[in-house]
C-alpha cells in the first residue's frame, strides 16, 4: 500500500478542518513577541502567587521551582524570538503594557521573593534561589535589550523606562541573595 495515497475521506476531513478553523492560521513570528510579553506576565504573576504562598522548606519550595522554570522557558523563547512589532502602534502598546503591567508585575514578585529570604535561608535554598534568579535577570536584560535595538518606536515611546525599571527590581532582588 502507498503511504502517501490518501483516501477521499482524509482529504475531506482535511479540508473540512482547514476551512472551517475559527482563526487562520499564522506563522509564530507574526504572534511571538506581544503574545511572549502578556506569557511573561501570567508567568510572572504564577510565581508571585507560588512565592506568596511559600512558608518555609524544600517541599514547599517546589511550586516556586517549577513556576521559576515556566517562566526561565518563557523568556529563552522570547529571547530568541524575533523581537519585532508589526508597527509602531503594536510597539507603542507594548510599551504601555510593560510599563503599566509588567514592570509593576516584575516589582512585585522581587519584592514577595525579597520577603521571602529569612525562609529560603532557613530552608537552605537561598543559593538556588539566587541561581534561578540570576539565570531570569540575564534572560530579562538580553530580551529588554533585544527589544530596544530591534524596535525605535518601543525605544522611542519609554521602552528604555520599562526595561530600567524591570532590570532595576531584579538587580535589587539579586543584592538581597548575594
Amino acid at each position: 500500500m502507498n503511504p502517501l495515497h490518501w483516501s477521499l475521506t482524509t482529504l475531506l476531513a482535511l479540508a473540512t478542518l482547514t476551512t472551517t478553523s475559527p482563526t487562520p492560521l499564522r506563522p509564530r513570528e507574526e504572534l511571538t513577541t506581544t503574545d511572549d510579553l502578556n506569557t511573561i506576565d501570567s508567568n510572572t504573576l504564577a510565581l508571585t502567587d507560588a512565592i506568596n504562598a511559600y512558608t518555609g522548606g524544600l517541599t514547599e519550595a517546589l511550586p516556586i521551582q517549577s513556576a521559576s522554570d515556566t517562566l526561565t522557558t518563557t523568556l529563552q523563547s522570547a529571547s530568541t524570538g524575533p523581537g519585532t512589532f508589526a508597527d509602531d502602534a503594536e510597539a507603542q502598546a507594548a510599551v504601555k503594557f510593560a510599563t503599566e503591567v509588567l514592570a509593576p508585575h516584575v516589582e512585585a514578585c522581587a519584592t514577595a521573593l525579597v520577603g521571602k529570604k529569612d525562609a529560603f535561608d532557613a530552608a537552605g535554598a537561598s543559593v538556588l534561589v539566587k541561581q534561578d534568579l540570576q539565570t531570569i535577570s540575564d534572560l530579562a536584560m538580553q530580551l529588554g535589550q533585544m527589544l530596544l535595538d530591534k524596535n525605535p518606536a518601543y525605544k522611542d515611546n519609554g521602552g528604555q523606562d520599562a526595561v530600567d525599571r524591570i532590570n532595576k527590581a531584579l538587580g535589587d532582588a539579586l543584592t538581597a541573595f548575594s
